[in-house]
């Protein structure tokens, strides 16, 4: 992964900056040099288009995040604030209350938080973004304490833990904004930028926040996955950290738990669809708070779409079987043989692993269910959408990192997994 020169200004993190401009008031902190020494903003400048120009054109004595402070950012009281509507609002945070962990403990160990004026600009770039970034940071930081407390960490790492969660996704403030919407089909080129949000995360944390080693670490393996199908390095077991493997739990869980529909189960599912594949300690807390909630009070999921949803399960498996039989084909030789042979190994182990988790939760049997009891339809339906869309993303993932791959091979295997990657999508 091609390393940023922090001293080159990002385009798209300044116009983030530039939209937090129009409401709040974003000055130099101190005066701004070209590379060669040439003096181009003077401190206490106020942030306007006109510097916009201006810095996009040159390379930096120092990143431009060191030299920029904003007026009325986060600040700890909007914090707070912002954690207790997560805590009285995300439900399934309810059952992740136990042995300690209470929402009490939680703004506690936020009200230690401090931020430098880097920190303070991101998460109020975040707040300022409508596509709720902030609250996902905040949901992230509390779910990550909650983690930690019952595991019994210490209160350093409980501050760190808080911090990692609030400021993870700041390397998505440096990518193009049209690669982050929900909609966006990505192509693989594309998909390379918002896998390398992580590193670039660590990098501007650690050379210009000065947060600790043990946070911009956990930042950079937060989409990492213990059994190697992570990114951006894809990590695995213990060379991912302990708050890495918290952070990477709580990145998981965000997601499912803003959903409406029973989002604790849907959780369960999700940790359980590929043995292995997250903290076993970690997933035995989520599956103990789920047995303690239980689902009586929770809405069922909807079984208007029953049909939609089996045969959309009864799509995957025939897509992984045609991949595999593609690779049953012999690979063309050429100068990257060793490296195609490997990426073939790889990919048929991913496959494998995924049919046998389909196996394993009876979807591959899935014709079945279309004729269930009427009393059974909405779980059925739960575990239907759950883990198909697990299996999915999964697979989109692998025909990602293949194509990523296609550059280093000779045009006969380029087309070879060409082609075992229109099997998978």
């Amino acid at each position: 992964m091609e390393t940023p020169d922090l001293n080159v200004v990002n385009p798209h993190y300044l116009q983030n900056v530039m939209d937090l401009a129009e409401n709040h008031e974003v000055i130099a902190s101190e005066d701004i040099y070209d590379a060669k020494g040439v003096k181009l903003v003077s401190k206490g400048t106020r942030v306007s288009d006109a510097l916009q120009e201006r810095l996009v054109r040159f390379k930096l004595r120092k990143p431009l995040e060191n030299s920029l402070s904003v007026e009325g950012g986060v600040g700890p009281e909007v914090l707070l604030t912002e954690a207790q509507s997560v805590l009285d609002e995300v439900k399934p945070l309810a059952a992740l209350m136990q042995d300690g962990a209470s929402g009490n403990a939680v703004l506690q160990v936020l009200r230690e938080v401090r931020f430098d004026k880097v920190s303070t600009l991101v998460l109020s770039m975040e707040q300022n973004d409508q596509g709720g970034a902030f609250r996902h940071a905040v949901l992230a930081a509390v779910t990550g304490v909650v983690l930690g407390i019952r595991m019994h960490l210490d209160s350093g790492a409980l501050l760190n833990l808080a911090l990692a969660g609030l400021l993870h996704d700041t390397g998505e403030l440096y990518i193009n904004p049209e690669f982050r919407r929900p909609t966006r089909q990505l192509t693989p080129d594309e998909w390379k930028h918002i896998a390398a949000h992580p590193r670039i995360g660590q990098l501007v944390l650690e050379e210009m926040a000065g947060v600790p080693r043990a946070v911009s670490t956990a930042i950079a393996e937060h989409h990492e996955r213990p059994n190697g199908f992570g990114y951006p390095r894809q990590l695995t077991g213990e060379s991912i950290s302990k708050l890495g493997k918290i952070m990477l739990m709580s990145e998981l869980l965000c997601g499912i738990f803003v959903k409406p529909d029973r989002p604790l189960e849907r959780a369960c599912l999700a940790v359980k669809v590929i043995p292995g594949e997250y903290p076993a300690d970690i997933v035995s807390l989520i599956a103990s708070a789920g047995r303690i909630s239980g689902t009586e009070s929770l809405p069922g999921a909807d079984t208007s779409k029953h049909e939609e949803l089996v045969a959309r399960a009864k799509r995957i498996e025939p897509r992984m079987n045609a991949a595999l039989e593609q690779m049953g084909n012999q690979l063309p030789g050429g100068k990257a043989t060793s490296a195609a042979n490997a990426l073939v190994g790889q990919s048929r182990e991913r496959l494998l692993m995924l049919r046998r988790a389909m196996h394993a939760t009876g979807l591959s049997g899935c014709g079945d269910l279309a004729i269930a009891d009427s009393d059974d339809r909405s779980d059925i339906a739960l575990e239907l959408d759950s883990v198909s869309s697990e299996i999915e993303w999964r697979l989109r993932e692998l025909s990602r990192q293949i194509t990523l791959n296609l550059s280093s091979l000779d045009d006969g295997q380029r087309e070879y997994f060409e082609k075992l990657v229109a099997c998978l999508v």
